[in-house]
């Protein structure tokens, strides 16, 4: 089961419903003539508020219950949006993509997948097509708690006994992720505060950046 199978079970809005600030801000860089592909969709507030735009979009998430959501959501607003339940690491898009999404992606997968992934989406993304990534800095302080429980089997990247990962980027690390990528935004620092579901308020320092293909 996935992890978050069980969030979006209980709570409607688990990471709420508004859209990332960036992508308001660089909306009218997207292309239409391409889809948009969100990769961990979860619940769909960024993939919906593309797609009420009149943007065409694949909503792409490993939880089950995310895509049951998505899917109806969809139907139920007659949105275009394509539902894809599956795993980024096996998944090739069947057309080239105007712009990607990588809202809190990183810190779940491993350093390793991390890097084969974006070599991937280099192939993905057409001449002047955006990539939107936000992750977790090594700043951060909950690098320090987790490294006492988990194993540390990349820099900066840990597994549980459950297989679930949890991985941080150094400071300007992204930058070198997407080197030859025009870099349209990069801000590292704290996040705001925020509550995921009933859950504590939290804040974590994070890395944000959009680059240009």
């Amino acid at each position: 089961m996935n992890e978050y199978d069980d969030a979006y079970a209980a709570h409607e809005n688990f990471f709420g419903t508004d859209p990332e600030p960036m992508l308001l801000q660089f909306l009218n860089l997207i292309s239409p003539s391409h889809p948009v592909l969100d990769i961990g969709a979860g619940q769909g507030r960024n993939a919906f508020y593309l797609a009420r735009q009149g943007l065409p979009v694949i909503a792409m998430d490993s939880s089950i219950q995310s895509a049951r959501i998505l899917r109806k959501a969809a139907s139920e607003k007659k949105l275009s949006l394509s539902v894809v339940h599956g795993d980024v690491r096996s998944y090739e898009p069947e057309q080239p993509l105007s712009a990607i999404l990588l809202f809190g992606l990183f810190q779940l997968i491993s350093r390793s997948d991390i890097q084969l992934l974006v070599s991937r989406i280099r192939d993905w993304t057409i001449v002047g097509g955006l990539v939107f990534v936000t992750a977790f800095s090594t700043k951060d302080s909950g690098i320090r708690m987790l490294s006492e429980k988990w194993n540390e089997t990349e820099p900066h990247s840990f597994v549980n006994g459950r297989g679930d990962v949890q991985t941080w980027l150094e400071p300007d690390e992204i930058l070198t992720l997407f080197h030859g990528m025009k870099v349209l935004h990069h801000r590292e620092g704290p996040g705001k505060w925020h509550r995921h579901g009933d859950g504590p308020q939290e804040q974590h320092a994070m890395i944000e950046a959009v680059f240009q293909a």
